[in-house]
This record gives C-alpha cells, structure tokens and sequence, in this order.
C-alpha cells in the first residue's frame, strides 16, 4: 500500500500519495486540539500529482483563515453556546427571529467545523429558499459567522462577498422607495422639536448618516463653528462639522461604521446645527433616553414609528423609514445640482457608482461644505416658505 510522501522541496506544507489511477490523497498537520491530539486534514483529489499540490496549498490556506478547523468546535455549537448567550439582552423577537431562521441553515454546516464555506455553495443554499425567507435568513447566517470573527474563531471576516436572493415569480419585486421633498424635511423641524430624538433627527437627515451612525453619534464628536453674527457680533447662525467614526447595530451593538470609506467627517448646515447648538450637551450620546443612556436601535424604531400614529408628531407627514431620509439627503442634493462623486464621499458609499457616478472628481473638504450648504439652503428655503419670516441685518462669513 503507498505510503505518505512529503512534499519536496517544500517543508511543513503537507503530504500526499497516490491511492489510484488520477486519486490521491493529501493530509496537512498543523497545531493541536483542545485534547492535545493533532490537527489533521485529509481530502482526495482527482487529477494529476499538480492537482495534489494545488489542494495542499488550498487547505493550508483555510487551515491559516480558521483556527477552529478540524478541532471539533462547530458551527451548530458556537451558536448554541456563544451566539445566543452573548446576546441575551437582545428583545425576545429578535432573538426568537435568529432561532427560527437558524432552523434554515443547513444541518451538515451546523455540524462540521466553524470554516468559511464555498461562496458557491453558500449562494446555491440562499436560492433554494422562499424569497420571503432568504434575506432574514442570510442576515443571521451573516451575523453568527460575523460575530465568531469578533470572537477570534475566524482571522479573516467571512462571506464578504454579496449574494443574490431568490425572487418571486409573478410579482414586482422592485419597490418604488418613498422619501420625503424639502418641505416635509423642513417641516419636520418643527414637528419635531422637544423630542429626545430630536438631535439624532437633525444628524440622520441633516448630514445623510445611516440609521446605526446617527444612534451612535456622541456629543464629542460635533464641532461647532460660528457661521453668522448680527451687527452687534453676536452669533445667531452655526456650521457643525460630525466625525462618524462608528455605528449601532441590532446583532452586534456599537461597532465600526459599515466600510473604511465610511469613517468621514460630515458639514451640516446652519439649518440643522443651530437647532442642534441649542440642544448641544458636553459629552455623551446625542440620542439619550430620559434615564442618560443611548437609545437602542429598537427604541428609536418605535419611537420613530409611533410618532406618525394618530396623534403623533409626525401624523400629518407620509411615513417613511428613518433610513430614508439618507435617500432623501442625496436626492435632495442631486436635485439641486451636487455631483454624484460628491454625493458618495458626502455620504461614505464604497463605490460612487451607488449613486449613478457619472463624473470622477476627488471632492475636497470645500466641495462636501458646498454641498452640504445646498442641501442646507433648500431646507432653508423650504422653511422660509413655510413661515415666511426671513431675518434681516445679518452679516455672514465668507467661506474658504
């Protein structure tokens, strides 16, 4: 019987022989289990000896990506043990949610190592779904794989690449997206007034963030500026500049922002930061419930939602998620003229192509304080509109 042959001229990288016409088998050894035994991995390949090495090099490759690789700890078993516990502070829905989309991930994955799986055979699972399953179900398969490369099971984030989801047959399943014009933006800032989401209001639709980045914005990272004084120099109008350098989200609390390209310092108009001045605090969450705390993301939600329930604030308004009013923030831009580039930066998108990137400029602080300044002065206008009181006998500084 053929016996193991080590690669030549290649140390440590593994064996292999030949255990038929064009079959082989090849084993990599590499670090111990928890019970002190070996860590092997053993495949057969079809093919030439070529082949052979090809797949050695290929597991020490997930071999180095998943520690927990042939040592026994499963999928199945970090979620039971770790996922579940570590959030038992989520809302009972969210958690009875992840429980039964877990129950679509397939069993064999459950049972076999904690390893990054083919993308291919990932994205075969998502299509055999009903459509109105998958998205939900992905998003937990996502977050348990996610959170055990915060737990250090994984050196490298998994399944970064996206995945297409099944669609239904018969049906649209491109939903026209509702968002609001600048009279509703700008009556809102009255509707809204008192509220203790008010701050997060003026940050989410005044400089675009996402939800997740508008619940994690913090006093300290707001810079106020004078923008405009009266004739006795006395500052009646402010520029506020918001460092994002984080999130919030439902699986794993505060966290980074989505992308690199996300950490970026935002301009928000006079329109939004004076109102934001005068409800400005030295430290702490801008969007705090009563008790100090930072709201979560499930309380803004409802609070959110409540307030276009009858009698709410926002009753007279057409409802809108409040991720919408990012869409509404660059609409509202291009709408008045900013460019698509600008619109990406402004907003911290991976690729400018996301909002129909047409021209390929490199925008300077300059440029994002002029679009913020458009978006500022349509809202500005819109309120004007509303309560047609302009204020006279100011004297504004020239930006540079």
């Amino acid at each position: 019987m053929p016996s193991y042959v080590k690669r030549a001229g290649r140390p440590n990288t593994g064996y292999k022989k030949q255990i038929g016409p064009n079959l082989w088998d090849v084993m990599v050894s590499h670090g111990y289990k928890a019970d002190g035994t070996l860590r092997q991995i053993h495949r057969h390949v079809t093919g030439t000896e070529a082949d052979a090495d090809a797949m050695l090099d290929q597991i020490y490759e997930e071999i180095g990506a998943a520690p927990c690789m042939n040592t026994g700890y499963t999928l199945g078993r970090y979620f039971d043990e770790r996922f579940l516990r570590d959030r038992s502070d989520l809302a009972n829905q969210t958690l009875e949610t992840h429980k039964q989309m877990w129950k679509h991930v397939p069993q064999e994955w459950k049972d076999d190592d904690l390893v990054e799986r083919d993308h291919d055979e990932v994205q075969r699972w998502i299509l055999g779904l009903a459509p109105g399953v998958a998205p939900t179900a992905v998003k937990t398969f996502r977050a348990v794989n996610n959170a055990a490369w915060y737990d250090g099971l994984f050196n490298e984030k998994p399944y970064k690449a996206p995945f297409r989801y099944p669609r239904e047959r018969g049906r649209r399943t491109k939903k026209r997206i509702t968002i609001w014009n600048a009279q509703m933006v700008a009556k809102a800032l009255d509707l809204l007034k008192g509220e203790d989401y008010y701050g997060l209001y003026l940050c989410a639709a005044g400089a675009g963030l996402r939800r997740g980045e508008a619940i994690a914005m913090d006093w300290e990272n707001i810079e106020f500026e004078p923008e405009e004084w009266d004739e006795d120099g006395n500052v009646i109008h402010w520029w506020a500049r918001l460092t994002v350098d984080s999130s919030v989200s439902a699986i794993d609390g505060e966290t980074d922002t989505k992308t690199t390209e996300s950490h970026r310092i935002c301009p928000l108009a006079p329109v939004f930061a004076d109102r934001l001045h005068r409800i400005a605090r030295e430290s702490g969450p801008v969007a705090r419930s009563k008790g100090g705390r930072r709201m979560s993301l499930s309380t803004v939600r409802r609070r959110w939602e409540g307030s276009f329930k009858e009698g709410g604030k926002l009753e007279e308004l057409p409802y809108i998620p409040l991720g919408r009013l990012r869409h509404t923030n660059s609409t509202i831009m291009r709408q008045n003229g900013v460019e698509d580039s600008v619109i990406a930066d402004y907003h911290g998108h991976v690729d400018p192509g996301s909002v129909d990137q047409q021209h390929y400029l490199m925008p300077t602080n300059e440029v994002l304080d002029d679009a913020a300044d458009v978006f500022g002065e349509a809202i500005q206008n819109a309120y004007e509109s509303l309560h047609s009181n302009k204020v006279h006998g100011a004297r504004r500084r020239r930006r540079c």
